[in-house]
């Protein structure tokens, strides 16, 4: 069943595919296979734990009100379906997938429209129902998937999307586009504030010095490495947590690399006998570990890291090895499964609660 998602039906889809491809999501991403009575039951789906984004597209020179109204029906057509029995099946080069009613607690229906408006909005829960397990219904255009791809957004930034269009109820492309920006840079910056070493050390390097630019570079270059590597992977869970990474975990650990890789490869620079490893716990709000050491001192500590990951309950741990002025890493599976995702969404569901009907 397996095959790669760039391969969609039209343009929308394709799209959509490539936002997922430039993030950690890539590996929950794929095409629903049609039914044979009663046809595709989504454009595109995206699973990340217990939560399921649902996609329809509507590419038309009708109004906007139109393009919604359109994808909104094909929503609330599908999902009766699929709630009293009808499993959502399908593939990608990572892995294959029949998400049952049953196996998700949360979803989220994403209407994506280009025509004569550039507009993004949220629409009534109600209009699609299943307010049991409904978090969000919001129409975005192309462009802001297209524009989240080069920012490297995941699922936790679709959910984020989907909670500040709630919250507003509507915005131009071009401003949401721009609140995005903004919030990305916030993460950036807090990320490298908050790398942990004492405040007299922050000085130590600078943000643009040569050592952190090339350890930025190294360090981005796995994380995009690992992604790749899942289709050689037989663990869901950790596919499931690295479809959870979102800009702040993923700034987080990248600055603590960069940072300490420097430090150790300096100090090898000047002849220094180090054999230190940093390690650092992140639960900004996903829970995991980084490690970084040169090969030796890393293998020594894994056992007391392993136990620390069972006793700490977290998702998994990358240990990332220094030798030869290079990065490599390993990584350790937790056996808490990553739930960061489906708790926002969780909450975003629930803050309708006390809402009246519309």
């Amino acid at each position: 069943m397996n095959r790669k998602v760039e391969l969609g039906n039209n343009d929308h889809e394709k799209l959509i595919a490539a936002y997922c491809r430039n993030s950690f999501s890539a590996a929950g991403l794929f095409h629903p296979t049609p039914r044979k009575k009663t046809g595709e039951p989504a454009d595109l789906a995206l699973k990340a734990g217990r939560t399921l984004f649902l996609f329809w597209m509507q590419e038309s020179k009708q109004w906007f009100d139109a393009s919604c109204k359109h994808n909104l029906d094909q929503a609330a057509k599908h999902l009766p379906r699929w709630k009293h029995g009808l499993a959502i099946r399908g593939g990608n080069e990572f892995r294959d997938f029949e998400i049952k009613w049953s196996d998700i607690d949360n979803f989220a229906v994403i209407s994506v429209v280009d025509g004569k408006e550039q507009l993004c909005c949220a629409h009534p829960l109600d209009y699609i129902g299943h307010r049991e397990k409904l978090s969000a219904v919001v129409t975005v255009s192309g462009t802001v998937l297209k524009q989240l791809a080069y920012m490297g957004g995941g699922a936790r930034e679709l959910g984020m999307i989907c909670s500040h269009l709630h919250a507003v109820g509507s915005r131009s492309t071009a401003d949401l586009l721009k609140d995005l920006s903004k919030l990305r840079a916030s993460l950036e910056n807090y990320a490298w504030d908050k790398r942990p070493v004492r405040d007299e050390e922050k000085s130590f390097y600078a943000k643009d010095s040569p050592e952190i630019i090339e350890g930025f570079g190294l360090v981005r270059a796995i994380l995009f490495a690992l992604k790749r590597g899942l289709e050689t992977k037989e663990s869901e869970r950790f596919s499931d947590a690295l479809c959870q990474i979102g800009w702040l975990e993923r700034y987080s650990l990248t600055a603590f690399v960069a940072e300490f890789a420097a430090r150790i490869w300096a100090a090898e620079a000047d002849n220094e006998g180090l054999s230190s490893a940093y390690f650092d716990e992140f639960s900004s709000p996903l829970r995991f570990g980084v490690a970084v050491g040169n090969v030796q001192r890393v293998a020594e500590m894994v056992p007391e890291w392993l136990i620390r990951s069972r006793e700490r309950k977290l998702a998994f741990q990358l240990l990332f090895t220094t030798d030869f002025r290079s990065l490599a890493t390993m990584v350790a599976i937790g056996e808490t499964p990553a739930a960061v995702l489906d708790s926002e969404m969780r909450a975003l569901r629930l803050s309708f609660v006390d809402q009246p009907a519309t």
